[in-house]
């Protein structure tokens, strides 16, 4: 699989995307060093991870390891939209590497929840 290596800096990093009409050029296949938490909030697309295809509804939250190949396939130009926090390893304590390490790749928050609330209010 062809990919990009994408190298920051910071320590911390959030993005919210908002695509009204998304194309499957606009997304490549790329890992980075730092972990990725990626809430997918609306959208027509998988998410592949390793090469794992997994299907993606809203508030879903997919956790990316460094150095992991990932990319999201849309399947049609319905409006895409997804928070993102990056984060080096370094901040992590050996408690929460071990948690990410045995994290499940993708867990779906319920809307009404605490964690999908505080991403409504993140993007207002």
């Amino acid at each position: 699989m062809k990919g990009v290596l994408s190298q920051h800096d910071e320590l911390f990093r959030y993005d919210y995307l908002y695509e009204k009409t998304p194309a499957a050029n606009d997304f490549f296949c790329h890992f980075h060093n730092e972990y990725e938490l990626l809430l997918f909030q609306s959208g027509n697309a998988n998410f592949n991870i390793d090469n794992k295809i997994f299907p993606l509804r809203k508030n879903d939250l997919l956790i990316i390891h460094p150095a992991q190949y990932h990319k999201l396939c849309i399947l049609s130009s319905m409006p895409y939209t997804r928070h993102v926090f990056n984060f080096q390893r370094r901040i992590l304590s050996a408690k929460e590497i071990e948690t990410l390490k045995n994290a499940n790749p993708v867990y779906h928050i319920e809307s009404d929840s605490l964690i999908a609330n505080a991403f409504v209010t993140l993007k207002a």
